[in-house]
């Protein structure tokens, strides 16, 4: 009897096939392994060429998009005398916010390298001199990663024309299931508030020449304050942002105002917060009434060649006061209430800031700022209200009682709220010729409201 023989299990050879099970709506779906080879080693083992890990070929595919976007700049008119590139944002499904990649940052840079070398005359900002610029105006790079905020923000760079783009991938897309990167880029025109030109390109992963293109757009930059890869970064905060809005106002000053024409000292009036702060607004109103009879009163008198008729009552926010003097007495209560309050040491301190760089800009000769000691009380009070009401190149007599204490020049700073957007604005009053001598504005970011709003005590 034969006996069946034995074979061990290691002598036979198993063959599986090369599958993996993925489970999707409960039934299997059978996809075949995906050969990857090993480029790097491949070109190390060529001999040659080590450096290039890619394959050869390699090429940009965003080179003639980019050439024909600085043309297209260089033909827009009216012709920018600057142009700021930022950086491409890349938006994708693997992370939860927009990010810069290497590829974002080296577009941009080629845009202002192109541009120079097409003979460009003007102003261009790469990423680095458009990095340093946003840390001088106190703007976060975080900001910039929409076109609806470049458009709202694009003023705070100091060019005519700000380059902006995105990058946005699709993964398994069309019929050829590959992934794509969609390339985008937009020159806003800052003066005319519209899009002066675009461009964009495609960039699919199934093309081998494309392969550092790839490597680039998903390797992170350091552009971003929040990326791994970069330095720690302050929280832009509201003490550099009103440094930033000092200069400003004192450049839109600069611009109009002769310093040599300006004869006497400047006075930087406290900022006015009335549209922030209960108490500012009902010393306000008074100023205003008691403004109104007074000068009522002073009209009358020089009409008749008479002295004025301070005697009777006067009714300042409701309430009747027998005299003149009992009526400044309520508005010297109602000031020193204001002046214990967060909202007066922010004014305070607002205006000291704006003339130190009053001081620097416009005032190159020396003027004293400031300087309101030999300002009678009952002149203070004057000069306020016609301040309050933006008065004060029409009132005679508060012109009068600031020629007398010296002052030549006055500035008034007033906050301002236009919806949900904040704005300081500065009008420059001249004494002497009765008139408004310059103005300037300088809007405040939304995201500065709360830190503000802690400052005025709300």
């Amino acid at each position: 009897m034969l006996l069946p023989r034995i074979a061990p299990l290691g002598a036979f050879l198993f063959l599986l096939p090369a599958c993996q099970t993925e489970v999707f709506g409960g039934k299997d779906t059978y996809s075949p392994r995906v050969e990857t080879k090993d480029y790097a080693q491949e070109k190390i083992d060529a001999g040659p060429r080590k450096g290039d890990v890619y394959g050869p070929g390699q090429r940009d595919p965003g080179a003639s998009s980019v050439a024909s976007f600085a043309d297209a700049l260089l033909a827009f008119q009216p012709r920018p005398a600057s142009v700021a590139c930022l950086p491409l944002v890349t938006y994708d499904l693997k992370t939860g916010k927009p990010w810069v990649s290497e590829l974002g940052l080296g577009t941009a840079d080629a845009v202002a390298h192109s541009l120079r070398e097409k003979g460009y005359a003007g102003q261009t900002f790469g990423t680095e001199e458009v990095g340093l610029r946003l840390a001088q105006t106190n703007v976060s790079r975080a900001t910039f990663t929409t076109i609806e905020s470049v458009a709202g923000s694009a003023g705070r760079i100091g060019a005519d024309v700000v380059v902006f783009g995105t990058i946005k991938r699709r993964d398994r897309a069309g019929a050829l299931d590959r992934d794509v990167l969609t390339c985008e880029l937009q020159a806003y025109d800052v003066a005319g508030r519209r899009i002066a030109t675009s461009t964009r390109w495609e960039v699919p992963s199934d093309d081998p020449s494309l392969r550092r293109t790839w490597d680039l757009a998903q390797a992170e930059s350091t552009w971003m304050p929040d990326s791994r890869y970069g330095l720690p970064s302050a929280t832009p905060g509201l003490a550099g942002e009103l440094r930033r809005v000092w200069d400003d106002l004192a450049a839109a000053l600069g611009r109009t105002i002769d310093p040599a024409q300006i004869t006497g000292a400047i006075y930087v009036a406290p900022l006015d917060v009335a549209a922030f702060a209960p108490q500012l607004a009902t010393l306000r109103s008074a100023q205003g009434a008691y403004l109104s009879e007074l000068s009522l009163r002073l009209e009358s008198a020089r009409a008749a060649n008479t002295s004025p008729n301070l005697s009777g009552s006067i009714v300042l926010n409701g309430t009747e006061y027998p005299s003149f003097q009992a009526a400044e007495a309520y508005l010297v209560q109602l000031a020193e209430s204001f002046q214990a309050t967060p909202a007066a040491h922010f004014a305070q301190s607002f205006s000291s800031g704006f003339g130190d760089a009053i001081r620097a800009r416009v005032n190159p000769t020396g003027k004293p700022v400031n300087d309101l000691a030999a300002i009678r009380p009952v002149d203070r009070v004057l000069i306020e209200g016609e301040l309050a009401q933006g008065g004060l190149a029409r009132s005679s007599a508060s012109r009068d009682a600031l020629k007398n204490a010296g002052v030549g020049l006055v500035v008034a700073p007033r906050l301002e709220r236009i919806g949900d957007a904040l704005q300081i604005r500065a009008d420059a009053y001249d004494t002497a010729k009765g008139a408004v001598a310059g103005d300037g504005t300088a809007s405040i970011p939304a995201n500065f409201t709360p830190e503000l709003s802690r400052a005025l005590g709300q």
